[in-house]
Parts: C-alpha cells; sequence; structure tokens
C-alpha cells in the first residue's frame, strides 16, 4: 500500500505476528528468598546468618560454610538496593564526638591568622578529618596576648586548658 510522501507500508497478517502466551502459559516467578528465610531454614538469627553470608570471622568456618550452602541451594541472591540502602544509613548516621585534637596556636596575632583565606580552608579541612575519625578539633594559644583574647585556651597555665591530656609541642612557625 503507498500513501502519500512515498512512504510504502505492508499489511501484515494475524498469523504472521509471535504468539501472545495466554496466563496460564505464563510461569509464576519464582518466590524470592530473604536473608530471613534462610535463617529460618538453618535455626539461626538473622544477624549470625548475615555475618555468615560475609565470611565473618565471628562465625565459625563450619557454620559459615552450612549457611553458605543453604543459601545457594535455596536461590538466594542479595538485594543490591537493600544493600545500597543500609550502607547509606550506616554512613549518615552522627558519630558522637568524644575526643579532642588540639591545634596550637602560636601566632602573634591568632586573629590576623584565621583572616587568612588559606588558614580557613586548612582548618576547616583539619576539622573536617578530626571529625571522621571521632574527633572535635580545639584551638589552644600559647602567647599570653591570644590567650587573654580567647578564654580557656591559655596553655601557658595547667588550668587553662583542664581537658587536655597531653601536650606535644613542635617549633614554633
Amino acid at each position: 500500500m503507498r500513501l502519500s510522501w512515498g512512504v510504502t507500508y505492508s499489511l501484515v497478517s494475524k498469523s504472521d505476528c509471535p504468539k501472545t502466551p495466554q496466563p496460564e502459559e505464563i510461569a509464576a516467578p519464582a518466590p524470592k528468598i530473604t536473608m530471613q528465610d534462610i535463617a529460618r531454614e538453618v535455626g539461626v538469627t538473622a544477624a549470625a546468618e548475615s555475618l555468615a553470608l560475609k565470611s565473618h570471622p565471628s562465625i565459625s568456618e563450619a557454620r559459615r560454610a552450612e549457611i553458605q550452602a543453604v543459601a545457594e541451594r535455596m536461590g538466594y541472591r542479595p538485594n543490591a538496593v537493600a544493600a545500597a540502602l543500609a550502607h547509606h544509613r550506616h554512613q549518615s548516621r552522627a558519630h558522637p564526638v568524644q575526643a579532642a585534637l588540639a591545634l596550637i596556636n602560636s601566632h602573634p596575632d591568632p586573629a590576623k591568622l584565621h583572616a587568612q583565606p588559606d588558614f580557613e580552608l586548612c582548618w576547616r579541612g583539619a576539622t573536617k578529618a578530626a571529625e571522621k575519625f571521632g574527633y572535635r578539633l580545639e584551638e589552644f594559644c600559647v602567647n599570653e596576648k591570644a590567650a587573654a583574647q580567647t578564654p580557656g585556651t591559655d596553655l601557658s597555665r595547667p588550668e587553662g586548658a583542664p581537658n587536655l591530656a597531653k601536650v606535644v609541642r613542635s617549633g614554633s612557625p
């Protein structure tokens, strides 16, 4: 059949089309095997089953092999979306800061030092790195002029830094 614009179409008979499967011909998808199913089958907790599938050393070698064999036999496949969600939830959890690291500042005028853009970038990076490992970063001034401007940071007197257990001081800049 020829229509305008020069395009040719051919008519296809119904017998030329592939047969659409009928509902009774479509196999039902296999049920999704969960970690809970494996734990129930083996008779362990879901936590033990999870550790065994990750080959964690806290689970005996024999028990790990047993759980992994059952998971294989049952056709277990990890759910990548659930794993990514669990990882995200774990990583985004707030970690409390337990200890402090000291930044010893011997600059004659700490306010001028903080006004320098490069120092501020360094300070933010050091603070972020300290927090990543569970610390907070505190600045301690070692000259009397700066310590007078910021109460509680004078290392020239022991009462000036009661939470600082030990300070290792290298050369001044």
